[in-house]
């Protein structure tokens, strides 16, 4: 799950941070995050990420190499951690699912985006 603060108006970013739990080891990876996208898009959010391996292959490579392209168009809005709307897109993650929920603010549009997440120095 991470949890992540962002900002956009045709160009976007956002950064945040996280962790990875191995269900087989019982072992956490604290995690930290970068967005950049571009496109038809306004907003500003915190959300919610919940990413779900399918296998622990794709989980080890998700923590080692921590790449994510996606795209696609959103019309959310959430207050108290509540979100209200529908997201659709695609982010490409070998063996995943990859959900988002906006909990508090505004975003809508449409717009590509790249993400990078690497282990934290700070809590590893």
């Amino acid at each position: 799950m991470f949890t992540t603060y962002g900002l956009s108006f045709i160009v976007g970013g956002s950064g945040g941070a996280g962790l990875v739990h191995n269900n087989q080891t019982n072992a956490d990876t604290f995690m930290d995050m970068a967005q950049a996208s571009a496109g038809l898009q306004i907003g500003a959010a915190q959300s919610d990420t919940l990413i779900i391996f399918k296998t622990p292959e794709a989980m080890q490579t998700f923590v080692d190499k921590g790449w994510v392209a996606g795209g696609g168009a959103v019309a959310q809005a959430g207050a108290k951690g509540e979100s209200v709307g529908p997201a659709a897109g695609e982010n490409v993650i070998a063996d995943a699912k990859y959900y988002t929920l906006t909990k508090n603010g505004l975003q809508a549009g449409v717009a590509a985006a790249g993400t990078k997440y690497w282990k934290s120095t700070d809590l590893n």
